[in-house]
């Protein structure tokens, strides 16, 4: 044919760069002149293989036979008639000239073999580039037999390769452009695949080798690649060592996987479709193509002949594969196995557990038998080296892969067999790196741990962005209490429940490093997510917690330990509703709180309420049988608190708070129950626990500012509680009182001194638990007084503290304190309107000033409006105020 003549004609250039670049003008001339016809396998096989063009050959020769028999015969009959003779002869010589028919036009059986033998001829010109001598480079070289010349010609003639490559691979682009009705799957996997790799195969070159192999799986259709997946995969074993093998089968792994993505899309969306617009039959075969192009990569199993073509990697290049390669191959087909088969934790742990036996010394080897079973088939030397030393680019790749299940799986990789031991190969630094991924993918999925060993698990996992690597060996056990906690070691010994140290364990994480805010921040928001029905598990969770998280050190307790404090106090109400379930109507006295005392409110965080008790819980009472109580976890919260009060001794004095209320409403729940008798002693404990709090401020608390944010809780506290005895809370109010007086800046002392009072005159007239001292309440006002006025004499805008003065005066006098008369509060309004005359309130730019006027403003409006009222008429009528 044409296009074989043109093929021989073109192996008349021997130099392998001018025979390249002939043939690419040869391949670019008859690019739209190939032939096109149908053709079957069959005939498509014939004519690559030759079988054709030796018939040819056989039918030429045969008609050459006859040609020259009938030449001899003409010779004998007619020799004396020449004109004659020579007619005869000629009719004889060019027999088929006249009676044969006209050739059959080309098929693309002809163009399949026309582009293989080029591409044939291409490749081996290609390969023999780097055999050239180099003229220029020898001469000028002072050595030209020199290793040094030998070494820059043959760098320069990879470059020279480099740049020609294009020329051979688009002899492979070409195949792919061939018409695809024609061309099929079966085609290209019995003939042009194989023929292609059989090239491949011969050259033994690396660079053409790992080209053509680059070439084969980017220009032909993926529907090409899952048909004759694993005859592709079965020559990579086979291919030089110095050939690439994770860049190749990872290009063939993300085609694959990128063409399942967007299959799944193209369904998804007609499916959308088909819903929207009811469907009209014709989409009917699209979305059938479209479901089984879906179903097509799983149906090949294409995960098992990945890791088949891998172990046979591992088998041919044994122990001298670096760690850093076998850890991408599996970086690479986990995440092939994550995209295209979601969910499969066998394909997970087999990739893991390779790496694993891998990097602990073994040699991974061929899988026994024919199964499709996972690296549980995997056969490792026997001979157990120690484990590999990983290099910087290895830890990094490992880091890679122990943090790609993360996202998917979150908690799920805890029930991976080889996800914890393959965290231990790498240093501190990148192991908590993973574990800070890992707990943003759990606290992202918002799934809740309900497991011990889970959770003892996960924390161990985590253990880097608690613990510093020294510390790390003692990380868990208990320590030695020092002296700050040893003095709240034994507040409960006379519950009959003991209590354990508070110590920390180990010198905790760096709190210099980046990001340790934030890690302690993440570690704080796992506690959240520990749960259980069961009251008992939950307490055994937070006491695991807290043993872990113990170790990070004072810096991170005050991240790491308050979320177990807070879920400690959650519980707690959760067991004194079954503990004390009964006739309590009410949930008692709200927590602590910073609000304006006056108003007898409370305003720091307060303690969250969970009614999740389950039916069998809520029968409580007397037939409470768990074995964690309220006055245990009195304990808990107490010991873990105290671990947080060196670091934090603010916080923790607000906890300490907490806890007082959580005593006192367990305290009111035992009265109102059928456990009547334990009541008195919650009320002990609550304030036992307030006594502790002012031993922690007295000791610890020393800014000025924190010393009137510490008063203002403790006041709302005290109000908040209502079963203290009353010595008890004479005690704790006078104490407080005294703790006011003594603040530095006297409008700190102004301000808490006149919300003491409220702490005299608390509760109900008929109420038996109310406390009433109407002196010392007058007491207090007046000596709030008397530090506003000399805070006044220091700086006029100070004349605020006058107005809230007069707030207090007017809630005690509404509230009929008997020793609160009209004429206090009518003196006190007209020393105020005085004092507003003289720093000329009306005029002045002060802010402060106008702050303060507009408020004795509205408060005189409030004192004439409880005038013009029916039910306080009489009441408010003494009081003079200015019109």
């Amino acid at each position: 044919t044409v296009l074989d003549d043109l093929i021989g004609a073109v192996k008349c250039v021997q130099c392998p760069i001018r025979g390249l670049f002939l043939r690419h003008y040869l391949l670019g001339c008859t690019r739209d002149k190939l032939p096109t016809g149908p053709a079957t396998l069959e005939q498509v096989r014939d004519v690559v293989e030759g079988r054709a063009t030796a018939a040819a050959a056989a039918n030429v020769e045969k008609k050459e036979e006859v040609k020259e028999g009938a030449t001899g015969d003409d010779a004998k009959d007619g020799e004396t008639k020449k004109e004659g003779g020579e007619a005869a002869s000629g009719g004889a010589i060019f027999p088929d000239v006249l009676t044969s028919q006209p050739e059959a036009p080309g098929t693309v059986a002809d163009s399949i073999a026309f582009l293989l033998k080029n591409f044939t001829e291409m490749n081996k010109l290609w390969v023999r580039i780097q055999h050239m001598p180099s003229a220029s480079g020898v001469a000028s070289s002072p050595a030209p037999n020199s290793r040094q010349a030998q070494k820059e010609m043959r760098k320069r003639r990879e470059r020279e390769r480099n740049e020609l490559r294009l020329l051979v691979g688009t002899n492979l682009v070409r195949l792919s452009q061939l018409d695809d009705r024609h061309v099929t799957a079966e085609i290209y996997g019995k003939v042009i695949l194989p023929a292609v790799l059989e090239q491949l195969t011969a050259c033994r070159d690396p660079l053409a080798q790992a080209y053509i192999m680059d070439c084969i799986i980017q220009v032909f259709p993926d529907e090409f690649h899952l048909a004759t997946l694993e005859i592709f995969l079965s020559v990579c074993s086979r291919l030089r060592e110095k050939v690439n093998i994770r860049t190749i089968v990872g290009s063939m792994m993300d085609r694959l996987g990128n063409y399942f993505d967007d299959a799944r899309l193209v369904q998804e969306e007609e499916g959308g479709n088909n819903t929207t617009d009811g469907g009209d039959g014709d989409g009917g075969g699209e979305e059938e193509k479209t479901a089984g192009t879906k179903t097509s990569l799983t149906a090949v199993d294409a995960f098992h002949m990945f890791d088949r073509c891998i172990q046979k990697v591992y088998t041919t290049k044994g122990s001298s594969m670096p760690p850093k390669e076998v850890v991408r191959l599996q970086t690479a087909l986990l995440n092939f196995s994550l995209k295209v088969y979601p969910g499969k934790m066998e394909q997970i742990g087999e990739c893991l557990g390779v790496c694993a036996r891998y990097l602990s010394g073994q040699d991974v080897g061929e899988k026994e038998g024919e199964s499709n079973a996972g690296s549980g088939g995997v056969k490792f030397d026997a001979a157990v080296s120690s484990p590999r030393t990983l290099d910087e680019v290895a830890i990094e790749e490992l880091e890679k892969l122990l943090s790609i299940p993360l996202d998917s799986l979150a908690l799920r990789v805890l029930e991976l067999e080889h996800y914890s031991n393959l965290l231990t190969f790498l240093p501190w630094d990148n192991r908590r790196q993973v574990a800070a991924v890992m707990l943003n993918a759990v606290l992202t999925s918002g799934k809740t741990l309900n497991d011990l060993d889970q959770i003892e698990e996960m924390f161990s996992i985590v253990a880097p962005l608690i613990q510093d690597e020294a510390t790390n060996g003692g990380g868990s056990g208990r320590g030695v209490a020092d002296g700050g906690v040893s003095r709240t070691s034994d507040l409960m010994g006379a519950l009959g429940v003991g209590s354990g140290n508070g110590s920390f364990d180990g010198g905790g994480a760096d709190p210099t490093s980046s990001g340790f805010v934030e890690e302690q921040i993440l570690l704080g928001k796992l506690v959240h997510l520990l749960h259980s029905d069961d009251t008992d598990t939950a307490y055994e969770m937070l006491a695991v917690a807290r043993r872990h998280l113990r170790g990070g050190g004072p810096k991170s307790a005050v991240y790491t330990l308050t979320p177990v404090v807070y879920s400690a106090f959650k519980l707690l109400d959760k067991v004194r509703g079954v503990e004390f379930a009964a006739e309590d109507s009410s949930d008692g006295p709200p927590p602590v709180s910073e609000v304006d005392p006056a108003e007898g409110q409370s305003d720091s965080v307060s303690v969250l309420e969970d009614d999740s008790s389950t039916p069998q819980e809520k029968a409580g009472g007397s037939d409470f049988k768990k074995n964690v109580n309220c006055r245990k976890l009195f304990v808990f919260v107490q010991e873990t608190v105290a671990i947080i009060a060196p670091s934090d001794p603010e916080l923790a004095f607000k906890l300490y708070l907490q806890i007082a209320c959580i005593a006192d409403r367990c305290a009111s729940s035992a009265y109102a129950s059928t456990k009547a008798e334990e009541g008195p002693e919650y009320s002990a404990i609550a304030y036992e626990i307030m006594a502790q709090a002012f031993l922690l401020y007295e000791d610890d608390v020393s800014d000025s500012n924190a010393q009137q944010r510490s008063i203002q809780n403790m006041i709302g506290t005290l109000l908040s509680c209502k079963t203290f005895e009353k010595d008890d809370y004479e005690a704790l109010v006078t104490k407080t009182a005294q703790y006011a007086a003594k603040l530095l800046k006297k409008a700190d002392q102004c301000k808490t001194v006149m919300l003491c009072a409220h702490l005299f005159y608390t509760g109900d007239k008929d109420d038996v638990k109310s406390f009433r001292n109407p002196q010392r309440v007058l007491e207090c006002l007046q000596r709030a007084l008397k530090i506003a006025d000399a805070c006044c004499m220091a700086s006029s805008a100070h004349v605020q503290l006058f107005v809230d003065i007069l707030d207090q005066y007017v809630y005690f006098y509404e509230n009929e304190c008997p020793v609160i008369t009209d004429k206090f509060v009518s003196g006190l309004v007209a020393l105020i309107t005085e004092h507003m005359e003289n720093i000329g309130a009306p005029t002045t730019d002060s802010v402060s000033v106008a702050e303060a006027r507009g408020h004795f403003e509205q408060t005189i409006r409030y004192i004439k409006m409880k005038k013009n009222d029916e039910e306080t008429a009489e009441l408010f009528a003494p009081i003079q105020v200015a019109e």
